[in-house]
């Protein structure tokens, strides 16, 4: 007689998310991520088998492909439920075990340049002093110079400011790492003005919303693109744009690349290699100079 497949039940997510949260110390972001897949997984009544799982993996709800990017998440996410329900002696078997990552087309990052950013501040110091004024400098400032992600810049707490060593202290960054970040002259600058405006209350943020709450990842996006829009930038101004202008600029002055990685806090120096690409350019110009070599020696002999 055949063995009835197992469908994964509502309390074995609860108790994964929980293993999630607790003992891997994922980001409440990421634990909700998790959350929405595998509560759909379980809604739409899919088996822990080979056939249930790819078509889960493959498809949206409506029958058509998933991008290559969600395809690999998803995958990544039933790979750790299973694994977890397998150290709970809860599951058996490799439903998984023939299913490969799909190939995700490459896409240069674009960086904001220098320039951009200057016109950004310019374009902020036309607007009326305010403390949001002082705030959203102090925020574009410190994503540029110290290519925080802005979950990394979003959770960062007064307390951990430490003007004395210009260091931002025990800073969450991806993957659960905590480590000290430093600080550029201008950073503490535009941090210092800040603080000597921002509204008293009871929050421990560093960055406050007008509620004296501390101001969230999806306000920060949104000032930047419509500061980005007034400045003429179009979409060039935001979060990840800015990381990657930090990166290209260390990289113009001769930094070398493991140093940027360690700036910029990549698990892989690869990673780091791909912010920097666009010095192609410069360099292809300065190789340019280079004297031409007498090449005529290699070259066929005519015949005759």
């Amino acid at each position: 007689m055949p063995k009835t497949p197992m469908h994964p039940t509502q309390d074995q997510v609860d108790r994964y998310l929980v293993h999630l949260q607790k003992d891997l110390r994922r980001e409440p972001t990421t634990v909700s991520g998790y959350r929405d897949e595998l509560e759909q997984l379980v809604h739409r009544g899919f088996a822990l088998t080979t056939t249930d799982l790819t078509r889960f993996v493959d498809e949206k709800l409506n029958g058509t492909p998933l991008a290559p990017q969600t395809r690999n998440r998803r995958l990544a996410i039933l790979r750790g439920f299973l694994r977890f329900l397998q150290s709970k002696k809860e599951f058996r078997g490799r439903p998984l075990a023939g299913m490969k990552r799909a190939k995700v087309p490459r896409h240069d990052p674009i960086a904001t340049t220098y320039d951009e950013l200057t016109q950004a501040l310019e374009t902020l110091a036309r607007r009326q002093w305010s403390w949001r004024r002082a705030r959203d400098g102090a925020i574009l400032v410190l994503l540029f110079y110290s290519a925080l992600r802005v979950s990394e810049l979003q959770r960062l707490d007064v307390g951990q400011v430490d003007l004395a060593t210009a260091v931002l202290r025990r800073v969450r960054r991806k993957g659960a790492k905590v480590e000290d970040v430093v600080l550029h002259p201008c950073a503490v600058e535009a941090v210092v003005l800040y603080l000597s405006v921002r509204p008293e209350g009871p929050a421990a943020a560093l960055f406050l919303a007008k509620h004296s709450e501390r101001t969230g990842i999806r306000s920060i996006q949104k000032m930047l693109s419509k500061l980005g829009a007034e400045a003429g930038l179009g979409n060039r101004l935001h979060p990840h744009a800015l990381r990657h202008a930090c990166a290209t600029e260390l990289a113009s002055a001769g930094v070398a690349t493991s140093l940027i990685q360690r700036h910029l806090a990549h698990e892989s120096i690869t990673t780091t290699e791909r912010y920097i690409h666009v010095l192609t350019a410069p360099v292809r110009l300065a190789v340019a100079h280079l004297s031409s070599a007498p090449l005529e020696a290699l070259k066929k002999p005519d015949d005759g």
